[in-house]
This record gives C-alpha cells, structure tokens and sequence, in this order.
C-alpha cells in the first residue's frame, strides 16, 4: 500500500475519489501511514487498535446491551426490506451446495443433528466458540466434499477460521485409509 502514490491532502483524495492520503507526517502516535480521506484517521492506528481489541475479547461482548442489539435489529429490518429482491449469490450458492452435497440418511441426518448440538454445548462448557467445520469443503476450486457425517469435525472458531476453505489432502486420506491387513493375511 506504502508504494502508491497518494494525494497530500483529504479533499484531494476524495475529490479524485481515494480512500487514502499521505501527509508524510506521522500521526500522534507516531506512525508514519497513510490516512483514511473519510476521518482522516491513521490506518496504522486503526490496525493496532482492532488487534488489541481482538486480544481482549472486546468482539465477543461487543453489542450485548438491549438498545444497541433493538437498533440493530430495526437496522437490519430495514436493510433487507430494501434489499430482498436483490440476488444473494454466495448465500445461496453455499445453501445449494450444502443442499446438494447431503446424502446422508435419515440416521446421518441425525447424527449431523447432534455435531452441531455438541459444537453448541462444547461453546457453553468452556467458554470457547466451537463449531462444526467440513473437512472436504463443499466449495472448492478442486475438490467437493459431502454434507456428511464422516466429513464434519467439531473445531475451536479460531482453529476454523484459521483453517477456512482449505483442503489438506493428508488429512483425507488417513481418514478413508483403508485398516492394515493382520498378521499372516496378505
């Protein structure tokens, strides 16, 4: 981003419709970054800010009090009364795909049911979000996995996110890999 030519000034830039600017100046902390033209807030400031927010588990309450979560609520109402007839691409691919890929029967069904339970009652015992991840994504430039039980596995949020829309190979494999014949049998 630093390699970029910026205006100098926040008019400039959002006069050319620019998101940034550089002064060349650093800001009261001492950084010298670019500027948002909008606020003219430092976008190092910005950074650091979130990720010591992030460390504190500000997210995890953020919005827990009634009249912010009603404001939200009322904003979101809204936001999609405006918005219904618009097409929803990803949503729907994501719900298509997971529609698609489950085969399961009605025992799968319910043993998918219960994943999702546990995942649920995991978060609640520990105090950590859990949830139920794919091991063969079902969206994937390579590969489609299946909506099944044998492909879902319950991680930490963290170690899901971390992980997102990856596939690791190694990891099938020794999940389908056939059991070693026993001694005196070829």
């Amino acid at each position: 981003m630093e390699d970029k030519v910026y205006p100098s000034s926040p008019t400039e830039a959002n006069r050319r419709g620019l998101k940034y600017y550089f002064t060349g100046k650093p800001c009261k902390n001492g950084h010298l970054s670019v500027r948002y033209a909008q606020n003219k807030n430092c976008l190092q400031c910005l950074r650091d800010r979130n990720k010591a927010r992030t460390h504190n588990d500000y997210w995890l309450q953020y919005g827990q009090d009634e009249a912010f979560k009603k404001r939200k609520r009322l904003a979101a109402k809204e936001h999609y009364e405006k918005r219904k007839h618009l097409p929803r691409p990803y949503h729907a691919r994501r719900r298509q795909a997971e529609e698609l890929a489950t085969i399961a029967t009605d025992a799968g069904k319910l043993e998918i049911k219960r994943l999702y339970l546990e995942a649920r009652l995991r978060s609640i015992e520990t105090g950590v979000p859990h949830e139920v991840d794919h091991i063969v994504p079902l969206l994937h430039e390579t590969v489609c996995g299946l909506h099944v039980p044998a492909n879902l596995e319950i991680l930490t949020r963290r170690q899901n996110r971390r992980k997102s829309n990856r596939f690791y190979r190694t990891k099938v494999e020794r999940m389908y890999k056939k059991a070693p014949p026993k001694r005196g049998q070829s």
